[in-house]
């Protein structure tokens, strides 16, 4: 952590505040800043190291972001694992073809400790419905 990423933190978590018409920073501003510098140092790293520290600080980057947001990362993240899994399996598949049972999204979510009825509210949400269709107990991606 260097002078520039607190600079960078302090001008993030005033524009937070100027977002929503405040003349003061307050801790939920500040948590934002840190969320987005964590978020973004994170995607700077490789895959598997991206993955440990987002399950490290996993709480610092869930305060600051809404949960539809995060389900959608969640679910998105569920069918690019499954297309890659079955690439590495030699079959040919169209986006809106990959099946992901409803099991593996419940486990998943549980794994990253969110609560289930907002995950059952989010998935009767018009942001949901736009993004994949459920087919009995398998979730699909909309093309």
């Amino acid at each position: 952590m260097t002078a520039r990423h607190i600079e960078s933190i302090i001008r993030l978590s005033e524009a937070s505040a100027r977002i929503e018409l405040r003349q003061h920073v307050n801790s939920k501003d500040l948590d934002f800043a840190i969320s987005i510098m964590l978020e973004s140092f994170i995607q700077s790293q490789k895959h598997q190291v991206a993955e440990e520290l987002r399950k490290k600080f996993r709480r610092y980057i869930a305060q600051a972001t809404p949960l539809s947001d995060q389900f959608m990362r969640l679910l998105e993240r569920l069918f690019r694992d499954k297309a890659e899994d079955l690439r590495l399996q030699g079959v040919d598949v169209d986006a809106a073809d990959i099946p992901v049972l409803m099991t593996d999204v419940v486990s998943c979510i549980e794994r990253h400790d969110l609560d289930i009825s907002q995950a059952q509210d989010f998935m009767r949400s018009e942001r949901f419905r736009q993004n994949f269709r459920l087919s009995g107990e398998t979730l699909y991606q909309n093309a």
